[in-house]
């Protein structure tokens, strides 16, 4: 039984965090310009931006780190 209780609290606890860390999390917001110049972190969703067409990515940096 002691096992089961230990089990038990280590998910409460273990979820707990995880739910703390996630509503800590900043959304990245949305880039201003294609490029990202002026922000650390962004995404440009091609289908929302600019023309339409094109490739969608996230920045961080300056660097390209994630195309969707």
């Amino acid at each position: 039984m002691k096992e089961s209780v230990k089990s038990m609290l280590t998910l409460v606890i273990g979820l707990g965090i995880l739910v703390g860390a996630i509503m800590l999390a900043k959304p990245v917001p949305p880039c201003l310009e294609e490029d990202g110049s002026g922000q650390y972190a962004c995404y440009w969703d091609a289908s929302q931006h600019g023309n339409g067409v094109g490739a969608s990515y996230v920045i961080v940096d300056g660097k390209i780190q994630q195309f969707f």
